[in-house]
């Protein structure tokens, strides 16, 4: 299992503050889908992250997506 990280190479983690979209809006991370037996249960297809957004609620992002510099950036993260 591959650890997901944002195009600067940082971990997705679940509570993770993201910016969408060019900045237009924002968003939590809610799941990190890595495991084949998450993909499975989530019924996904692919690795990725549930991300509850502030323009439609939970959206899925593929991995891949992940590395577009501008469509998906880290903001903050909580503390654990």
């Amino acid at each position: 299992m591959t650890m997901i990280t944002y195009a600067d190479g940082s971990e997705v983690r679940v509570g993770d503050a993201v910016s969408l979209a060019h900045g237009v809006h924002t968003g939590k991370v809610l799941h990190v889908i890595e495991s084949a037996h998450d993909v499975q249960a989530w019924n996904v297809g692919v690795p990725g992250v549930m991300i509850d957004t502030s323009f439609g609620g939970w959206v899925f992002y593929r991995k891949d997506s992940l590395t577009d510099e501008d469509e998906i950036v880290f903001v903050s993260r909580t503390a654990a």
